[in-house]
């Protein structure tokens, strides 16, 4: 049967549960088949089954990060939004008039170039709206706790079939382990003022804050806590 897998990984586990077969018609304790068990189900299901494939968001965070910067701290990204949009007069205002669907009406060659147009000046009022930086240096701010996630998992994601190193499972349900780290920095910002400290500098003290603000922030750091937990 195992000769006749063709799956790589399947055929590891196979093997595996051969050999454990082999090895118990050969001994007679318990305690020692109990020790053989538990290494062997160590070794087939709390390892990489396959060579790790580095998720997207690794390559997409830094950038996010980038524009979030620039967009809440110095303002340089919606300075060259602004350039590059070329906006003229009361463009904006009137683009905000209008809602999406408004423009395509007939079908007049330049509809299309007037739609794009359109959003493009709505995406520029919209990433200059106060509230806009807001949420952005939130969605920053609390992105970052489950992105170390990410990359601590993929720094330590160990190759096919089984790796060569214990495996991070065993950690992260230890009170010590990353995952609960970060689970009691989210919990902290409900009972902390000065735990927002990024957000704090740009938007003033947590007091300060509008009240929509405020039941935001809260709000999106209790879901994130629990869907880690």
């Amino acid at each position: 049967m195992v000769t006749e897998c063709k799956n790589p990984c399947f055929r590891s586990f196979l093997t595996i549960f051969k050999q454990f077969e082999v090895w118990v018609a050969s001994k007679v304790n318990k305690e020692g088949g109990v020790e053989e068990a538990d290494k062997l189900l160590e070794e087939s299901g709390f390892h990489v089954g396959g060579d790790p494939a580095e998720n997207k968001w690794l390559s997409i965070w830094p950038v996010n990060q980038s524009v979030g910067t620039m967009m809440c701290f110095h303002y340089v990204f919606l300075f060259a939004l602004r350039y590059a949009c070329q906006v003229q007069g009361t463009e904006v205002e009137e683009a905000m008039a209008i809602p999406d669907d408004g423009i395509l009406v007939g079908a007049a060659p330049d509809n299309w170039h007037k739609m794009e147009r359109h959003r493009e000046l709505r995406a520029l009022a919209w990433a200059e709206l106060e509230r806009s930086k807001f949420t952005v240096a939130l969605y920053s701010f609390l992105g970052e706790k489950c992105m170390r996630h990410h990359y601590k998992l993929f720094k330590h994601a160990q190759q096919s079939p089984y790796g060569n190193q214990r495996s991070l499972i065993f950690d992260i349900c230890s009170p010590s382990s990353f995952i609960q780290q970060s689970i009691d920095e989210l919990i902290n910002l409900l009972h902390s003022s000065d735990a927002w400290g990024p957000l704090i500098s740009i938007f003033g003290p947590l007091d300060a804050w509008r009240p929509e603000w405020k039941l935001l922030a809260a709000d999106c750091a209790r879901a994130l806590a629990g869907n880690i937990l």
